[in-house]
């Protein structure tokens, strides 16, 4: 009889997140910058999935080790990408597919509210718990 052995993506992902820092630390020694900035990118197209807020959490954790192992400033920038199908229209004819963008049938309050809602919150936690500024 075959064993199957189970792993679960919280390990997986923990244990990537534990060796993360070395991946910058050539970088970090080389220039020796004053602050070090991590982007996390997020297309906004309502409440964020798991996978969402596991990569903008991944990237405060991050930048707090980095500001601990190298004595350097860090922060966190988010940007959102307001390119999300909001709708997709095919055409009868031809079958292409034609997008309408979340920023196109929302505008730009519409997306500001979207992420005032759905991720400040959830940012100023993360802010408050690593003492990250973002």
């Amino acid at each position: 009889m075959n064993s199957i052995s189970l792993v679960s993506p919280n390990n997986v992902t923990a244990n990537a997140m534990v060796r993360a820092i070395d991946m910058i630390r050539p970088q970090i020694q080389a220039r020796r910058p004053a602050l070090v900035a991590f982007c996390v990118g997020t297309q906004i197209n309502g409440t964020p999935h798991l996978g969402t807020s596991l990569v903008q959490t991944a990237a405060f954790l991050l930048a707090a080790t980095a500001r601990r192992a190298f004595a350097v400033e860090a922060v966190v920038r988010f940007g959102a990408l307001d390119n999300a199908p909001y709708d997709v229209q095919l055409d009868p004819e031809t079958h292409h597919a034609y997008q309408v963008t979340y920023h196109h049938a929302l505008g730009a309050d519409g997306v500001n509210d979207m992420i005032d809602k759905n991720y400040r919150a959830f940012f100023d936690s993360l802010a408050d718990a690593t003492g990250i500024d973002y």
